[in-house]
């Protein structure tokens, strides 16, 4: 029945008018220091990326009932860092990267592949981060040397390649089926999903580091980190029709992230105190929500989940928040419904 899930339809029905004011109505302890969340939109379940607080490190991925904000289950994964986690709401499927950097001299990463119950189907080794899904084309996208490889979502294996060396941060347009990567820290790639190929190669301002794309409005948010003073880092506004900057907004100095609410327009910025957030209706920023470092939106809840600790890959920073929690946020201009979902 997933398949014929009409995605327009569903992500209209849920857009809102952007209002503000987030707060955190609730905390989900989970085991370890979280780092990692997948919502699935269309059952009461959450998934939670951890690393075990005990001496040795232990990757760990949780299964979260939303209505009663319990832990279901918890699976150890025999490595020890827990790498990017995204969830395919047309199969059912969940992807994880997890690594071993300590138990092994020269690191290694697998890509996991759990059903919806958190049992593993696939254990593909030597395998990159999932960094983007088409759930429409059920296709996964994963960083290499050369660009990305494509992995076909019912085999598990890899069926394309998309040639971009130099790729950094990815997006996808699912309505128009695009990818977008920043390439060498200072071009912006446009690739058609259907052919794998590169359509657009266009020059942006240096040092793009995160990128996030609202696909409704088409337009793509950039950070440009200033790491080597205390001045504002740039948040660049792009429109993705014409590929011309609408305008800049300064942020925290030193971003670690990019996420977009597109159901309301609203756009988060994390960086170690918290996430920022910017109406993208009009590109200003209009409040912030401490302590929380990703924003990732309930598509039937009217909620956003984050998690506490700053973990990107392999780097953890030490100023973060590492409680054993996921932080429920109360979604601007709405009202959450509990147990909102199949169960």
């Amino acid at each position: 029945m997933f398949k014929r899930i009409p995605w327009l339809a569903i992500l209209l029905a849920t857009a809102v008018s952007p209002t503000f004011g987030q707060s955190v109505i609730a905390q989900i302890p989970v085991p370890g220091i979280s780092t990692g969340i997948a919502v699935n939109p269309f059952a009461n379940r959450i998934y939670v990326a951890s690393i075990s607080s005990s001496e040795e490190s232990t990757a760990l991925i949780s299964l979260v009932d939303k209505k009663t904000r319990t832990v279901l289950k918890t699976v150890g994964l025999g490595f020890d860092t827990p790498g990017p986690i995204m969830f395919n709401p047309v199969t059912q499927k969940l992807y994880m990267q997890a690594c071993n950097f300590l138990k092994v001299a020269e690191g290694i990463c697998d890509l996991l592949v759990f059903n919806a119950s958190l049992d593993i189907i696939v254990d593909l080794p030597d395998t990159g981060p999932p960094v983007a899904i088409d759930p429409r084309l059920d296709r996964i996208y994963i960083p290499n040397d050369g660009g990305y490889a494509v992995l076909d979502g019912k085999t598990d294996q890899v069926i394309g390649q998309i040639e971009l060396p130099g790729g950094g941060a990815v997006a996808i347009d699912i309505f128009r089926q695009r990818l977008y990567s920043v390439v060498n820290d200072s071009k912006l790639a446009e690739i058609d999903l259907r052919s794998n190929r590169v359509r657009k190669l266009k020059a942006i301002e240096p040092n793009a580091e995160f990128l996030a794309i609202n696909p409704l409005t088409h337009r793509a948010y950039i950070t440009h980190p200033d790491f080597q003073t205390s001045n504002p880092s740039k948040l660049t506004v792009l429109d993705l029709d014409n590929f011309h900057i609408r305008t800049h907004i300064a942020v925290a100095p030193a971003p670690r992230g990019v996420f977009v609410d597109f159901r309301a327009n609203i756009i988060f910025v994390a960086d170690d105190s918290g996430l920022t957030a910017i109406d993208g209706s009009r590109d200003r920023v209009t409040t912030s929500v401490p302590n929380a470092h990703s924003a990732v939106p309930d598509l039937a809840a009217g909620l956003l989940y984050g998690t506490t600790s700053l973990v990107f890959f392999d780097d953890v920073f030490p100023e973060a928040d590492f409680s054993g929690r996921v932080d429920v946020i109360q979604e601007p201009g709405r009202r959450h419904k509990e147990g909102q979902g199949r169960d």
